[in-house]
């Protein structure tokens, strides 16, 4: 990945989140849900760094007819 992109995804994406993350687990202090929920989204933080070259998203959109 271009270097501007990740230093994007990281200041726009990551960053932000780990905040919003490390609020929620003051809010919730001690909650099982909430402590999972902040595990898991180091773990993914944890696979982009390793694997940014490699990661991403991909969104699918339906259309009913």
């Amino acid at each position: 990945m271009k270097t501007f992109q990740k230093t994007f995804k990281i200041c726009n994406y990551f960053i932000p989140r780990e905040a919003a993350i490390n609020k929620l687990l003051e809010k919730y202090a001690g909650n099982e849900t909430m402590i999972e929920y902040a595990a898991q989204n180091e773990y993914e933080t944890e696979l982009y760094s390793k694997y940014s070259q490699h990661y991403g998203y991909v969104f699918y959109i339906e259309f009913l007819r």
